[in-house]
């Protein structure tokens, strides 16, 4: 039986024996004095190897990351070009039905290329989670072997 057990609403855990909280630095229990330190020491390896697969997401499919980025910064282009150029035909010559027309031209370019960049974003990241799923379910079937 496992003698700690991770607290979901916070980064503390619980003694499995008493159900006392328990630091990820602490070796025995507070409140009972059950030995914790194997699990910990097994959660320790368990955080260690998530910030490892994390480091590495970052150098996955770059340029998947460069594409969303370009499409992000269009989106905020358009956005910024559509209002100057709907506020300089304002000034200019007073025409409201141009003006409008380049607000919505703009709004509809930056939803588009904002929701395409993020697409590329939830690909990344539902592979990111399957990968990690994967590797949780190999450590979970050799643990239990």
């Amino acid at each position: 039986m496992d003698n700690i057990i991770e607290n979901e609403n916070s980064s503390d855990y619980v003694c499995g024996e008493c159900g006392a909280s328990v630091t990820i630095t602490d070796t025995v229990c507070p409140k009972c004095g059950a030995d914790v330190s194997v699990i910990v020491e097994n959660i320790q390896d368990k955080q260690d190897k998530q910030l490892e697969i994390t480091n590495k997401d970052k150098t996955k499919y770059p340029a998947l990351n460069v594409i969303s980025a370009v499409y992000k910064f269009l989106a905020w282009l358009s956005a910024f070009i559509s209002l100057l150029t709907s506020v300089i035909f304002l000034i200019n010559d007073g025409v409201k039905t141009i003006s409008i027309i380049s607000i919505v031209i703009g709004v509809i370019l930056f939803i588009s290329f904002l929701a395409i960049s993020e697409i590329i974003r939830l690909f990344i990241d539902i592979e990111r989670n399957t990968r990690t799923f994967s590797i949780h379910e190999n450590e979970t079937n050799e643990s239990k072997e």
